[in-house]
């Protein structure tokens, strides 16, 4: 899943867990109709693709299935393709989710969160690296997000966290060019297809807003990261403008040597359903949890130097 503001805390969750924690859902549907300008020209398909997330949101949950191709070349001239899949169940009013997967290492992965913390199950045959032999570790994302960013996680979770809403959230901030591509049949529903592109540097605005000038710091140097600011988008809004799939694609810049590392690209794709349904995204008991949040936070001062 793309780099945000909090992606030390998964991904140091991951690295000790060895497992892989991104996640994103199935792209599945019948399409058709070509590109063409929407009814009322871009400025209603904007209006459109922005309102959608306000429609989808306010129906407060949802399920939805994930999916995450990462296509990468290594600096040493290999291939490697990976895809996740899992599917989960969102609270948008208390921004908390819930999401098992498949693990890139083998088994599967749970990954909740709740009240700005995040916790992963621990496959079983990596708990002999947890303290205690827990079942899960957990990590709070605001001590992290307040380490590395002066901002809590709280502030910036509508923007920044790694779950439906986050995705959701991506479309307020998309360009004035927004085009659309025809119908679809996503999960049984009749939708409208837009394409459109996610302008960083909107949402780089729309967190000093939220959180202060640090904050949006690491959404611009996200940005130089990938070499873009302007990230391609498609949506699938339904008649009730509830957003019934979305997809996106992200750059990865080569950041190293070796398999995972080299320049690639990673194609995400949410599928929505269950709009309004009852969730139940309770946190594991404190027996059965190990806190790893000091280690991420030494890793963090250590990164920072």
């Amino acid at each position: 899943m793309r780099p945000k503001v909090r992606v030390a805390a998964m991904g140091g969750a991951a690295v000790l867990v060895a497992a892989g924690t991104a996640g994103c859902g199935s792209g599945g549907g019948s399409h058709s109709g070509g590109s063409r300008p929407a009814a009322g020209g871009p400025a209603s398909a904007v209006r459109v693709v922005q309102a959608a997330y306000t429609a989808s949101t306010s129906q407060k949950t949802a399920t939805f299935r994930l999916e995450e191709t990462i296509s990468a070349t290594s600096s040493a001239g290999s291939a490697e393709n990976v895809t996740i899949t899992g599917s989960g169940q969102a609270d948008f009013a208390a921004r908390a989710f819930r999401v098992s997967m498949n693990s890139p290492s083998g088994g599967a992965v749970t990954v909740l969160q709740a009240g700005g913390t995040e916790y992963v199950q621990v496959p079983a045959a990596q708990r002999n690296q947890v303290p205690g032999r827990k079942p899960w570790v957990s990590v709070n994302l605001n001590k992290v997000s307040q380490a590395r960013l002066g901002a809590s996680f709280s502030q910036l979770s509508s923007v920044s966290s790694d779950n439906p809403a986050r995705a959701l959230s991506e479309l307020a901030a998309v360009s004035g060019n927004v085009t659309r591509t025809g119908t679809a049949t996503i999960g049984g529903v009749t939708t409208t297809a837009y394409r459109a592109r996610e302008n960083l540097r909107k949402v780089a605005a729309r967190v000093q807003a939220k959180a202060g000038a640090k904050a949006a710091e690491a959404i611009r140097q996200e940005a130089r990261a990938l070499g873009t600011a302007a990230l391609p988008v498609q949506v699938w809004v339904d008649a009730q403008h509830l957003v019934r799939q979305i997809r996106y694609q992200v750059p990865l810049p080569a950041t190293g040597s070796g398999s995972s590392t080299g320049k690639g690209t990673a194609s995400v794709t949410i599928t929505l359903s269950g709009y309004g349904a009852t969730v139940r995204l309770s946190p594991p008991p404190a027996s059965q949890t190990a806190d790893i949040t000091s280690q991420l936070l030494q890793q963090a001062r250590a990164s920072t130097g």
